[in-house]
């Protein structure tokens, strides 16, 4: 195995630890996705939401930024090669639908 990835959670994450400890026995190279979701509102919504908007974008992105911040720490004192990418999105396309409902699914 050359390569280990894994999917951080920025508000807590044993995860990170086991990947880099993985990656450390291996000799394997290890990538780190955190993500930070921008919420998103009704196309209607004007005024001051666009600021609530903003400030949950950041503290999103601070979070995320943390945790990959200490991915790399650890990765650091361990010696094992990370790369680590935050990934901003919105939960909208969290929920896709399926491309095929059970029932046509044969």
């Amino acid at each position: 195995m050359r390569d280990v990835i894994v999917l951080l959670n920025p508000e807590k994450d044993p995860a990170g630890s086991y990947a880099l400890s993985l990656a450390d026995a291996l000799g394997a190279h290890a990538t780190a996705l955190a993500i930070a979701f921008e919420p998103s509102l009704p196309y209607f919504t004007t005024g001051s939401a666009y600021d609530v908007i903003a400030t949950t974008r950041e503290a999103s992105e601070h979070l995320a930024d943390r945790a990959l911040a200490e991915f790399e720490r650890i990765a650091l004192r361990s010696g094992v090669r990370v790369v680590a990418t935050r990934l901003l999105t919105t939960p909208e396309l969290e929920r896709r639908k399926p491309l095929a409902s059970p029932a046509t699914m044969t």
